[in-house]
């Protein structure tokens, strides 16, 4: 992840050096999102107000909601379905994880699963769809349902094996099992999640609530 966010960086500075503004701008629009996230929200809040207008983002609305700004993500998702009426991505892709995100900001994890559900079909195009809905399903109290979204990003690693939602999976499902009582599942699921960010930050606050759920965990014999 902390690679994934270094490379988008450089991919900026390469792109505005060599004057290609449009291209550095919706880049830069991912970061956000990842930085939301991972925990980061005064850092992806200040990012997203020093952006330009991006049209036809996803990911910025989304980690608007993320940072509990959900009146704008909606009003920019009101907009842009408004813009594609026909565009069955941004109907059944784009569409659902803004108002996942804006249900889930908004305590709504209910509704954030049913305004998921059109997305099913997309799930293996990226890990956003099964990630949201994971966290989603977590957040209602059915953590079997949620370790079924976790699962599938763990076991297809190559959809995108640089995404922060990877890791993010794996404490997931180690969320997921603690709560159906699999104490150790669920440290195992820990140990790889801390496996696959060894080098990362230890402020991160992500990795940090990981590491106070995983010592206050039940110990196996």
């Amino acid at each position: 992840t902390i690679d994934r966010l270094e490379t988008y960086r450089q991919s900026i500075d390469g792109y505005k050096k060599q004057g290609m503004l449009e291209r550095a701008n919706r880049l830069q629009a991912i970061i956000p999102r990842i930085e939301a996230e991972l925990g980061l929200i005064d850092d992806a809040r200040t990012l997203l107000h020093s952006l330009p207008p991006i049209n036809g983002s996803t990911d910025i609305p989304v980690a608007m909601a993320e940072v509990g700004e959900d009146s704008r993500a909606e009003s920019i998702l009101r907009e842009d379905l408004q813009k594609s009426p026909d565009d069955t991505l941004w109907q059944d892709v784009s569409g659902p994880q803004i108002r996942g995100a804006i249900a889930l900001s908004r305590h709504k994890p209910e509704e954030a699963i049913e305004a998921l559900r059109p997305g099913l079909p997309y799930d293996m195009r990226s890990f956003e769809l099964p990630a949201m809905r994971g966290r989603a399903y977590l957040a209602v109290g059915q953590p079997g349902l949620a370790a079924v979204e976790f699962r599938k990003i763990v076991d297809h690693p190559t959809v995108d094996p640089l995404s922060h939602n990877l890791p993010l999976a794996h404490l997931g499902l180690a969320r997921a099992k603690a709560l159906l009582g699999d104490a150790a599942g669920s440290g195992d699921e820990y140990e790889k999640f801390f496996a696959l960010w060894k080098d990362a930050d230890a402020d991160l606050p992500v990795l940090k609530d990981a590491r106070l759920e995983y010592a206050r965990r039940p110990r196996t014999r």
